[in-house]
């Protein structure tokens, strides 16, 4: 079940059958298995309750515990939390006043960050995943007031913002990712948007671990408008609720978890905003005692706006129930209570009692309903405005299923309910509202629960956001659903629900399951090299269990359970047999998901997987099945590195490596083979200590421990350490004797500040908990994009995955954030040869000496490096009018686009390039301005789309590159000339070189592509076509040809114009030089053979028509893996289409770099080939409208191909590239 639509965090399944558990009075009820948390138990529910008592839940041993809490900050704390310290969790045990950072109660314009020192430069890059659209579970949908534009946000801590398409206004694409402050665990989650005008506020999960920000952001641009925060005098926890106010002028209002309710207004004098207490915090309107009760109450603080006032909900009164067998159960009844700040006058108390638990409430445009969703008492409660009166009237309207959400259309005529999966399935339900009572129309079960859904206010059609997905269904002129969603806008990712090392040691092999099935079989999807990196193409039929380990792996099975009479406290059992309890507190260490076993050198260990903080424990068991020990157990090294709930975990087959699985759709590696034969020490810190002239001084260190990643080294002193005790106290270690007991006995939970010495002179201060970092994440999603990367930044990636991922910067409450992509580091942090002697060299340091002879820098050096030498880009035009809007060009033919790149001093640029929707613009002029930055201008020719994404990419010679895009609107002007289409094709099926093998359909397939496009694209395009087959293609006659043809196009072509290049025959790559080569037909084998290459056709021979400003698409259909080189990685392949794609050369590859693009007898050519002749001929019109793009191209093809080689056990995945532009890119191919 989900009682939150935002963080749906976490109660164990064994214990989520109570939101409205009894919290209440010291007689706290202690149940394994309780009633539903958010709803009222009648009196054989509190009896079944009690009964339960007696038994027990097991955590499931490779499963999750589904979570529906929403995390909560403890507002009582909130005087001794650190919100200036993103570098780590925020302390929970008080104000370390003097540890090195600044004043703990920040203000509005107060910058809490600026005193991280935790690493050189401004902060430590955070990780964070790049799709167009959302990664994680979507907990909020919003239109803007004029409905052309759609806005989420969620647990994957981003806003994305999607727009009508200008082709066909009934479909959504995605315009803009708006980033805001995150960090670890929940810290950056979004729990609600508001929007006016152009302006977006969101606001969640304060970034800064003890404020409760609001961020206000441009919705056209994503940058960073203002920051609302005021450590004292509003949010000091997370923010619930956000409103903006129908007035003239702008009135922010936003709601807490700890009950405060908060106006934000501008000052008239100075136009900054300030904040004024509508409702206090829980403690200070209720007092401590009754807050302390209405904390399970507070998932949720519901608020609105509502005709100039503020409708949020107020404590009526508290509600006991007794327990048969003693105790009570006491429970809130709330009113809805109106607040007109302004008038000065007493709040209004509405009519009618609301028990227990509000998820939301909602208002009609025309301010005349408000909606509440009240989700235990399984019913919406509205309020109507009576027009003879102006008086509010109720009704009570029952829905089926508990309400998460309510929404009411633009006419208020329409009702939206949102209900839960619990004892009844999901679903969502229309009302008349203009009956009464309110009727019910229709209602829709789905096979998951919404978290949000709104109306469109331009048509009859709704959104709902149900898992990371957005789905559109329409309903008609009565009301009555169309089940089937005319839109899923859903990103190819997927939480990691179980995962499986392999059998063998070597090489480390994991299969990965994506189901979400509550019975516990959860098949296999994919399975990953970690050794070799690489997604294997296995048929999923073929991924054997049994060539997988179990993940628990002891003759006796271990489970964790709830404890019977302790709440949130939770045991280790053998079988039957209790073992101990987990010294694990929910809210420092996370609350248990996941258990499973293994035994390394004769030791039984338990790894338990958590969510909340995600982190990973090992606990060492007794060897003697028979021991009984109930006692906290010991925790040998704690994990920490996901940001999402951790779903399954399981050793490699020897025990040196230990995999995760997590809802952040990664895959972690981590060092565990030594954890029973090492110290505690160096199961802490990863290293050991002597004392050396008065010092305590770093002895040995572990290359991928937790020192040696913050930069610690052998010989290194620790001079001083602090950290805080129990009553939140700063504690400072000075001498060698109290450092070395403090970093032997700080609890596990402790946030250590260390202060270090290198000769004699000091380092940098980091603070740091006792954990280790992963060796190595992996992402893989289901385009069968993936990355693997260290946390220091050296990666390696598939095709388009280093587009993936990047690393976000904070820059503190006063600026925006800023984001890199890692493709913009690719020359220096992308390192394969590398990352594919990580696990078998064990650490990233051995690694890079095996490889490179050098070790890596300390921590993120490298990030942090490569960021600090990126040039800087600033589009100067075009640019927006105002605020708000997309700048413009046109209505002539051509623009000029004027940019600055500044430089980091002392570091050259390499290289400056813009394009427009993937056509290269003509460079003008570059002037000079001072010593760092140079302002270059072009001209383009633009084509006939509407909207167009204007690209400029800057390198430097430090191999450090940026991107800066924008979207404009290009004015209409005269409808264009017909397009010209030009394509020039080599395919070879017999080569002069006996020993090069034959193919038997490559010739036919090139006659055939040109035949389908002059057929299909003349409609679109004067097509011209060049063919070179078998002895004609070679490289003499391809420059000669290809010579020819630019001279042709440099005069006349347009931006409108399409040169496509399809080769078809053998591939192979220069190991030594990275350069892909065409075999040609009269191509002599020993020359291969000795890497010589010269009658081959290389990538510069196909980037000759890269500066042609028009579009490019290169379609390689080549049979390179084993024909000519015995093997290839993916490596190989890749390597070669970036270079075309850096020059935005659009490219469709036949398989990825590995696998055989296989031949077909039956259909006369080649697999892939057949499916894209299929395509261009018409099969691949998904949307029916005449035209095939190049979008539904790649989308049929890709999908054909892979189920073919599926069925046929050979499996081949096409590729596609840059996958931005492609998506985005309404490029027409043919119309059949």
């Amino acid at each position: 079940m989900i009682i939150n639509r935002a963080l749906y965090k976490s109660m164990p399944s064994g214990l989520t059958r109570v939101l409205v558990w009894a919290f209440a009075s010291a007689t706290a009820i202690a149940t394994a298995q309780l009633p539903d948390e958010t709803r009222l138990p009648n009196a054989n529910e509190r009896r079944a309750a009690q009964e339960a008592i007696q038994s027990t839940q097991d955590l499931p041993g490779e499963t999750s515990l589904r979570g529906t809490k929403r995390v909560v900050q403890d507002s009582s704390d909130a005087g001794n939390l650190l919100p200036m310290m993103p570098t780590e969790l925020v302390l929970q045990r008080g104000d370390m006043k003097d540890a090195p950072v600044a004043d703990a109660t920040p203000k509005a314009d107060q910058d809490p960050t600026d005193a991280d020192d935790d690493t050189p430069g401004d902060q430590r890059p955070i990780l964070r995943l790049n799709y167009d659209g959302h990664s994680s579970r979507v907990n909020v949908v919003r239109f803007n007031e004029t409905g052309d534009r759609l806005i989420t946000a969620g647990q994957d801590k981003d806003v994305h913002v999607w727009q009508r398409d200008l082709r066909n206004p009934q479909q959504w694409v995605h315009t803009r990712t708006v980033r805001w402050q995150v960090w670890r665990g929940p810290r950056g989650v979004i729990n609600d948007l508001a929007i006016r005008q152009n302006e977006i506020a969101m606001a969640g999960y304060g970034a800064m671990g003890g404020t409760g920000e609001v961020w206000v952001a441009d919705a056209a641009t994503g940058k960073w408008i203002r920051s609302l925060a005021d450590y004292t005098a509003a949010h000091r926890v997370t923010v619930d609720s956000l409103s903006w106010s129908k007035d003239a002028t702008p009135i922010l209002v936003s709601a807490d978890l700890a009950g405060r309710v908060v106006r934000w207004t501008t000052d008239p004098s100075s136009g900054r905003w300030r904040p004024e207490t509508i409702i206090g915090e829980d403690t200070s309107t209720y007092g401590d005692s009754t807050a302390k009760l209405l904390k399970p109450f507070r998932r949720f603080h519901a608020m609105t706006t509502f005709g100039g006032q503020i409708a949020t909900t107020h404590l009526n009164r508290l509600h006991r129930n007794p327990i048969p067998g003693g105790g009570e159960f006491t429970f809130p009844i709330w009113q809805v209570q109106l607040h007109a700040p302004e008038s000065g006058s007493q709040p209004v108390r509405l009519d009618g009692e609301i028990p227990g638990l509000i998820t939301q409430l909602r208002s009609s445009s025309d301010q005349r309903v408000l909606a509440v969703a009240c989700h235990t008492a399984r019913e919406v409660k509205l309020w109507r405005r009576q027009p003879e009166t102006n008086t509010l009237a109720v009704e009570n309207v029952s829905v089926d299923g508990r309400p998460l959400f309510v929404d009411i259309d633009a006419s208020g005529g329409r009702l939206l309910v949102g209900t839960e999966a619990d004892d009844s399935p999901a679903i969502v339900a229309l009302y008349d509202l203009t009956t009464q009572p309110t009727r019910l129309i229709d209602s829709m079960v789905l096979k998951e629960t919404a978290a949000s859904g709104v109306f469109d206010p331009t048509n009859r059609s709704v959104v709902l956001a149900i898992g990371n997905a957005l789905q559109i269904h329409d309903t008609d002129a009565e009301g009555r659903w169309n089940t089937s969603a005319r839109q899923v806008l859903k990103t190819p990712i997927k939480p990691i629900t179980r995962i499986a090392a392999s059998a063998q040691a070597d090489p480390v092999r994991v299969a990965i399951s994506r189901a979400k099935t509550d019975d516990g079989d959860k098949p296999f999807s994919e399975v990953f090299n970690l050794s070799d990196l690489s997604l294997e193409s296995v048929p999923v039929d073929d991924i054997a269990d049994d060539q997988f380990l179990e993940g628990q792996r002891l003759d006796t099975k271990i489970t964790v359970r709830p404890s019977a009479t302790d709440f949130n406290v939770f045991q280790l059992y053998r079988d039957e047999t209790l073992l101990g309890t987990l010294p694990l507190r929910p809210e420092l260490h996370g609350r248990p998901t996941t258990v499973s076993t293994v035994e390394i050198q004769g030791q039984p260990l338990a790894i338990v997987g958590t969510e909340g903080q995600n982190n990973v424990y090992v606990f060492s068991l007794a060897a003697d099945p028979s021991a009984i020990a109930n006692v906290p157990l010991k925790i040998v090294r704690q994990f920490r590195g996901h940001f999402g709930t951790v779903r399954s975990t399981s050793a490699s087959a020897d025990g040196r490596f230990l995999l995760t699985g997590s809802d952040d759709a990664t895959l972690c590696a981590w060092n565990l083979g030594e954890v029973m034969t090492t110290s505690d020490m160096v199961n802490r810190w990863g290293a050991t200590f002597e004392t050396l002239d008065g010092k305590l001084t770093v002895a040995s260190i572990d290359e991928a421990g937790p020192l040696f990643f913050r930069g610690v080294r052998i010989g290194d002193q620790v001079s001083r350490l602090k950290w805080p005790d129990e009553q939140g106290k700063t504690v400072t270690a000075e001498t060698p004797e109290t450092i070395g007991k403090a970093l032997a006995e700080t609890t596990f939970d402790t946030q250590v500040v260390f202060e270090v010495d290198r000769q004699g002179r000091p380092i940098e201060t980091f603070q740091m908990f006792p954990a280790w970092y992963p060796l190595a994440t992996v992402l893989i999603d289901e385009e069968r994009e993936w990355a693997m990367w260290t946390p220091t930044g050296i990666y390696n990636a598939s095709l388009a995955g280093n587009q993936r991922f990047g690393w976000q910067l904070n820059r503190g409450l006063g600026a925006d954030v800023e984001y890199f992509r890692a493709d913009q580091f690719r020359a220096s942090l992308e390192r394969p040869a590398v990352m594919r002697r990580l696990l078998s060299s064990g650490s990233l340091a051995a690694a890079m000496r095996v490889t490179l002879g050098g070790g890596p820098p300390p921590g993120e050096t490298a990030i942090i490096n490569q960021i600090a030498s990126r040039p800087r880009i600033r589009i100067l035009s075009p640019i927006p009018e105002m605020l708000g809007k997309t700048p413009t060009v046109g209505p002539g033919p051509s623009t000029e686009v004027i940019a600055r790149i500044e430089s980091p001093a002392g570091v050259g640029i390499a290289s400056v390039k813009a394009f427009m929707d993937g056509i290269p613009g003509v460079l003008k002029s570059q002037e000079t301005i001072d010593a760092t930055t140079t302002e270059f201008r072009w001209d383009f020719e633009l084509p006939r789309q509407t909207e167009l994404q204007l690209d400029v990419y800057a390198a430097t010679n430090s191999q450090s590159a940026a991107r800066e895009t924008i979207v404009v609107r290009r004015l209409q002007a005269t409808p264009p000339a017909k397009a010209k289409m030009h394509l020039i094709a080599m395919g070879i099926s017999r080569y002069a070189d006996p020993n090069i093998l034959p193919l038997d359909f490559a010739a036919k397939a090139t006659d055939a592509v040109a035949d389908a496009l002059r057929q299909y694209a003349e409609p679109l395009y004067d097509v011209t076509t060049t063919q070179l087959v078998d002895s004609q293609a070679t490289r003499s006659l391809w420059r000669i040809y290809a010579r020819s043809t630019l001279d042709q196009l440099k005069e006349a072509v347009g931006p409108d114009d399409l040169v496509v290049m399809y080769l078809c025959g053998h591939g192979m790559r220069d190991r030594r030089t990275g350069q892909w080569y065409f075999v040609s037909a009269d191509a002599d084998y020993r020359d291969l053979m000795n890497d010589q290459y010269n009658d081959c056709v290389s990538l510069s021979d196909l980037s000759v028509f890269a500066s042609l400003p028009c579009r490019k698409l290169a379609i390689l259909d080549s049979c390179h893996s084993g024909a000519v080189q015995s093997f290839m990685r993916e490596d190989d392949l890749k390597s070669a289409i970036r270079v075309l794609q850096d020059d935005v050369v659009m490219t469709i590859t036949a398989s990825e770099g590995r696998e055989e693009a296989a031949e077909v007898v039956e259909a006369g050519l080649g697999r892939f080939t057949s499916r894209l002749l299929e395509a261009l001929a018409g099969k691949a019109d998904l949307d029916r409208d005449g035209e095939v793009s190049l979008r539904e191209t790649v989308q049929y093809v890709s999908r054909t191909v892979a189920e073919d080689s599926s069925q046929e056990g050979m499996m081949q995945h096409p590729t596609a590239g840059p996958p931005d532009l492609i998506n985005r890119l309404n490029l027409p191919l043919t119309r059949p």
